[in-house]
């Protein structure tokens, strides 16, 4: 809970500030609000820049020292910072002040360590959720306080916000233990504990790298909005710090919405891997033991056969090269076996790591691709009947294009950012309509020899003074800005749109592929299944002619390989079946246990 009210102080000092920046910095510079742009770029990069240099430092620190100094510190740190601030007679001093939010700010990889520190695997995506919805709350909250306590001076924010990370240092320095154990610290290495290694670490990793640089792309977008919206507020709408908080307040609000819808989409298309990736797994592990006994099965065949052969070589009625045959065949075949266990052990591991389990041993797995049947349901153990109901979606071609079509996460993603788009584009839309404002005032004027006493009644004189109005204000021209702005944001649109019907169009070309790989590995199953059956009535016709010497052995041991291939096929075509609607289930965004229970039922 400390690391969740951390967090949301963080944000809600970070917030508080906002609207009063640019007045503060007009105040101690002298300077117009044009001219301050620059200033609060700088105290923005300045933060930033912090951020950037010492947050692997604490980091390695706090893995060093422990979770509970590095925290404590930082939020004594911005308390001192936000009295710097709050007490500051210059410019420069508000750059310190920043370098020093900056340099405390930069705690949340300490917070989540924090947080996996001290939760279970299962909860601890909960945990980092709180601390999403914690920063969202300060972000949201912070501007609106900041804004309202701005109107009675633009340094009254600072000192509430020294004053709740002092209140939350007071609470953690008696309440917080130490999450990290001694035995799980390691030392300080400062070619670790700086952002450059970090960057040429990850530079080797290409899926993390251009995760890093859209994630940088994206903050700093972000970053640009509250460093230049405060000022755009007040130049442009002549608007106060309250109202600059409020603005910003009910933009966080909003944000938070599309952000909730985006997040719970992404979460569930993230689920919805998982899912289907330990199906894989689990079915990668039936495919593995059903070799690994379909290959002691053709062993033990193998050795029951060359047992009978010898035996019919020292009674005269078999040759000795019969006998090496079986000898070669069973040297040839116990290496198999042994491959078999170790990719089944393999396969095991596997889905273990999947499943978080650190006792593979204790992993207990059922059912038998080799003695499941496809075409009647009920003709299956209780095992293999539980896994092939395990099916999200449910119906033919049609019903695959339409579905995924419409239920795909990343598909719903698209659309999500192409409704935002939308929105963008309507909010430019609107300057060019009329903006009525409407104002009223009520004045009185007294004048009293000595002190006035406006609520007396007495020989002072006085005036009042009543206006209500409205006042319209008609854009007529901005220099073509707006038309470029209104063009941008429907170039953005139209982009949006591209992307939601390529996605959709891919969405429903693999669909098409899965459900006529289904089909395809459903069909080859049904025939190989029947070549199971031919197979083993002729090994069994093989043997007895072979034990009555009306064949040969050559023909007992093609009878025999014949038999094991069509086994694995067999085992190989159900395995291809379930793989393949396992895929189409994500493809179509109907996965068991996320969109849909076992029985097919919409969650």
């Amino acid at each position: 809970m400390f690391v969740i009210i951390t967090v949301a102080i963080d944000m809600l000092a970070f917030g508080l500030i906002i609207p009063v920046v640019p007045t503060l910095v007009q105040e101690l510079g002298n300077i117009s609000a044009e001219r301050a742009t620059l200033y609060i770029g700088g105290l923005g990069t300045t933060y930033a820049f912090m951020n950037f240099l010492f947050g692997p430092m604490l980091g390695a620190l706090s893995d060093r020292f422990g979770r509970r100094p590095v925290l404590l510190a930082s939020i004594a740190t911005l308390s001192i910072d936000f009295l710097i601030m709050g007490f500051a007679n210059s410019i420069w001093l508000l750059f310190l002040g920043r370098a020093l939010s900056g340099i405390s700010g930069a705690t949340y990889s300490t917070a989540n360590a924090y947080i996996a520190d001290v939760t279970e695997p299962e909860n601890r995506g909960k945990a980092f959720g709180m601390v999403g919805a914690a920063f969202g709350f300060g972000f949201i909250f912070g501007p609106v306080m900041g804004g309202i306590l701005g109107e009675f001076d633009p340094r009254a924010p600072f000192f509430a916000a020294a004053a709740l990370a002092l209140l939350n240092f007071c609470y953690g320095f008696f309440v917080l233990p130490e999450s990290l154990e001694e035995e799980h610290r390691r030392p300080f290495v400062p070619s670790r504990s700086n952002p450059f290694g970090a960057v040429k670490h990850f530079s080797k990793l290409p899926h993390v790298s251009w995760f890093l640089v859209s994630a940088g792309v994206f903050f700093l977008a972000h970053t640009v909005y509250p460093s230049t919206w405060p000022i755009h507020g007040e130049i442009r709408y002549d608007w106060s710090p309250k109202e600059i908080g409020l603005s910003l307040g009910l933009v966080g609000l909003g944000a938070a919405g599309r952000f909730k819808s985006l997040q719970e989409e992404s979460v569930r298309g993230q689920t919805q891997v998982v899912v289907t990736r330990v199906r894989l797994a689990y079915y990668q592990l039936l495919l593995s033991q059903e070799q690994e006994r379909l290959t002691e099965n053709s062993l033990h065949r193998v050795r029951k056969s060359l047992e009978e052969t010898q035996a019919l070589h020292r009674a005269g009625l078999a040759s000795e090269y019969d006998v090496l045959r079986l000898q070669v065949e069973l040297a040839n075949l116990e290496p198999n076996v042994q491959r078999a266990r170790n990719a089944s052990m393999q396969a095991r591991r596997q889905i273990a790591v999947e499943l978080d389990i650190s006792d593979q041993e204790s992993l207990e797995v059922t059912g038998s691709l080799a003695e499941m049947d496809l075409e009647d349901l009920t003709a299956n153990t209780p095992a293999n009947r539980e896994i092939l109901a395990f099916t999200g979606f449910q119906g033919d071609l049609g019903d695959a294009v339409q579905v995924a079509s419409e239920l795909r996460s990343d598909v719903r993603q698209l659309a999500l950012n192409e409704d935002l788009r939308r929105s963008e584009m309507r909010l430019e839309q609107v300057s060019y309509l009329p903006e009525v404002t409407l104002f009223g005032n009520y004045i009185i004027n007294a004048q009293d020899n000595g002190s006035p006493n406006f609520f007396a009644r007495g020989d002072g004189q006085r005036a009042y003074t009543r206006l209500v109005g409205v006042r319209v204000s008609l854009p007529i021209f901005q220099g073509f800005r707006r038309d470029a702005r209104i063009d941008q944001k429907r170039a953005l649109v139209r982009q949006a749109e591209a992307q939601t019907e390529k996605g959709i169009d891919q969405a429903v070309a693999q669909a098409k592929g899965l459900v006529e790989a289904t089909d395809e590995a459903h069909q080859r199953a049904r025939g190989q299944r029947l070549a199971v059956r031919q197979a083993e009535r002729g090994f069994e016709i093989a043997s007895a002619q072979y034990r009555e010497g009306l064949s040969s052995q050559l023909e007992l041991t093609d009878s025999e390989v014949a038999l094991r291939q069509s086994e694995f096929n067999y085992a190989q075509a159900v395995y291809d079946y379930l793989v393949a609607r396992a895929q189409l289930d994500e493809a179509t965004g109907r996965v068991p246990l996320v969109d849909v229970d076992a029985q097919g039922d919409r969650f």
